[in-house]
């Protein structure tokens, strides 16, 4: 699976113990996989949060799947 993130100019995804931009997701057939994101967006201005959407897609029927989260920026 691609892992990808809609809602914030230029965000850099990164996988808990990964390399940034790694986001090939796996998860054995009928199972379950857990993965920390997280999501960075150099030089992001302003407070508050922001909706974001993750688009999860599998690699080879293209089908994806979106979750709606929320994206904190800096403390004041």
């Amino acid at each position: 699976y691609d892992l990808t993130v809609e809602g914030l100019a230029a965000p850099q995804l990164s996988l808990a113990g990964r390399p940034v931009g790694q986001t090939i997701l796996s998860a054995p057939a009928d199972k379950l996989a857990t993965y920390r994101v997280l999501v960075t967006v150099p030089g992001v201005e302003g407070t508050g949060t922001r909706p974001i959407i993750f688009i999860l897609t599998d690699r080879i029927s293209r089908e994806s799947a979106r979750y709606t989260s929320s994206f904190r920026g800096p403390a004041p």
